[in-house]
Order: C-alpha cells, then sequence, then structure tokens
C-alpha cells in the first residue's frame, strides 16, 4: 500500500487559507529549494513523475509547497530522499549548481557523463546531472539506504519479513 503524505501548498497572496497536498512518495522524481519573487520564505519545488500532454511535447507537473525542501524531507518524508549537489549549464554556458534531495526509490539508472558527473535517469523519464562520480553517488546511496531503514526501525520498530511458501 501506498501512503500519501500531507504537503501544504505555497500561498503568495499570505490570505492565510493553505491548500493541501497529498502526495505518495512514489510519485515524486526529485525536490528543490524555490524562491517565490517578491517573499522572503523559503518554499520547495516538488519534482513529480506525474505527465501532462501539451501538445506534441509531455511535461511532468511540479508542486511549490511552504517550507525549505530539507524540512520536507524530514518530517513529511521521514528522511527518503538523498541530498546531492545537482548541475547544469546556465545560457551564458557557465556550470551552475544546486542542491536537491532525489527519490533513490525512483531511479531508473545512471550514466557516467563526464569523470566528475553523473546522469541520473527516473523511471518517469526526468532526468538530471549529479555533480560526482558514480562510484561516489553508488557508495553515498547504499550508506544513504542503511540510515533510511535504521531510522524507521527505530521510529515504528522492525518489519515484519516475508516469508516464501
Amino acid at each position: 500500500m501506498n501512503y500519501l503524505h500531507k504537503l501544504y501548498f505555497f500561498d503568495p497572496a499570505k490570505t492565510g487559507t493553505k491548500r493541501e497536498l497529498f502526495i505518495g512518495s512514489d510519485a515524486i522524481d526529485f525536490i528543490t529549494w524555490f524562491k517565490q519573487e517578491n517573499t522572503t520564505a523559503d518554499a520547495t519545488r516538488i519534482q513529480s513523475n506525474i505527465p501532462v500532454q501539451s501538445g506534441p511535447k509531455i511535461d511532468f507537473i511540479s508542486h511549490v509547497v511552504d517550507g525549505n525542501p530539507e524540512n520536507c524531507n524530514q518530517i513529511v518524508f521521514d528522511g527518503l530522499l538523498f541530498k546531492c549537489p545537482v548541475q547544469y549549464v546556465s545560457g551564458e554556458g557557465a556550470t551552475k549548481k544546486y542542491t536537491s534531495w532525489i527519490n533513490p526509490d525512483e531511479i531508473a539508472s545512471m550514466y557516467s557523463l563526464q569523470p566528475d558527473c553523473t546522469e541520473i535517469f527516473f523511471r518517469s523519464g526526468c532526468r538530471i546531472l549529479i555533480s560526482n562520480t558514480q562510484p561516489e553517488i553508488m557508495k553515498a546511496l547504499l550508506e544513504h539506504n542503511k540510515k533510511y531503514k535504521d531510522r524507521r526501525n527505530m521510529k515504528y520498530g522492525k518489519t515484519p519479513q516475508k516469508t516464501a511458501f
């Protein structure tokens, strides 16, 4: 069973009413910081793997919610998402970096693009470029997965093992 996690939409009008978003963790590829114009509040952009057809092009739905990604990951998703440096080439040709939190459960494949970066493809077809070598990322993902399981076991107890019949 897939659990729905409750998040609150970013409210630029500051009317006091917030809309809620219920989303399954398997619907998220990655989350990043988002800065709304004319405000100092931190927000999180959630890149989902929910496709939308816009003419001949398929795009994916993004949501913007209150709070920074670190808190969303720790409070709502219980530390499921993996923090990593992401890079992109800006319009001027310079390489820019930012922090992103990716969902390891939604990774379909990784490709060593250059000696110092790895391209990650998600099951949805979305992709991002991580600023680390593939062996470093694999080691960090395995370590993250172990810590995530330990944290879940401490919080909720060990889950029963399935037995084969």
